[in-house]
């Protein structure tokens, strides 16, 4: 049975309703179908799920800025509902971290766990070392002569490699899987969860995908 698609949010024309069935007419599943697909495209957006806030009580950096991230370690745990139709997603975190120097490379890693724990996505990681980690240092405070970093967003991208979403470690930035060997959260709420080292989370964000081929 064909269902007729249009990216217009409207009734379709007759021709489209006797597509592939030229004596009977769409069903009312069929119309029902094409609607929540239509309905859904539209609908799909960035959420955004975390947000935090440094606060600065050094009178020289009352700036606006982080000033240091080094030896900083975060976890951020972050539950999202996850739709039934929703294979993929794609992640972005706001995220500051030192542009040079420190006494390691900054990195942050994100995985998708279900409610119980478990790891359904290995997940993915930025690192100032293997050059997928953004970050910016604005010139220093003359006032006290520190850093000035200024916060940048770490984005997966719509990539998927479902092969390395249940590998023995995170991988290189890549979109992540809600339904893996390890488990499937499509439908359910799940838990985005984002690990730092040497570097401050500010927030995080993701946009659902559908389909093999984003």
């Amino acid at each position: 049975m064909s269902v007729p698609y249009s990216a217009r949010r409207k009734v379709p024309t007759a021709a489209e309703q006797y597509t592939a069935r030229p004596v009977v007419g769409q069903t009312l599943a069929g119309h029902a179908a094409a609607v929540n697909t239509v309905a859904g495209i539209y609908a799909r957006h960035w959420y955004t799920v975390h947000v935090s806030q440094r606060v600065e009580t050094n009178p020289n950096n009352l700036n606006g800025y982080v000033h240091a991230t080094d030896g900083v370690g975060q976890v951020a745990y972050c539950p999202i509902t996850v739709g039934p139709l929703d294979d993929a997603l794609q992640v972005a975190v706001l995220v500051s971290a030192m542009e040079t120097g420190g006494s390691g490379a900054p990195s942050v890693t994100v995985t998708l766990d279900d409610l119980a724990g478990n790891v359904v996505d290995i997940g993915c990681t930025w690192s100032r070392a293997n050059g997928t980690l953004a970050a910016l240092e604005l010139p220093r405070n003359a006032n006290a002569n520190t850093r000035r970093i200024e916060p940048r967003w770490q984005v997966t991208g719509d990539a998927r490699r479902a092969g390395l979403a249940v590998g023995a470690s995170a991988s290189s930035p890549r979109a992540l899987e809600c339904a893996t060997t390890s488990g499937d959260v499509r439908g359910a709420v799940a838990v985005l969860r984002v690990v730092t080292s040497s570097a401050r989370v500010h927030a995080v964000a993701y946009l659902p995908a559908w389909g093999e081929t984003l």
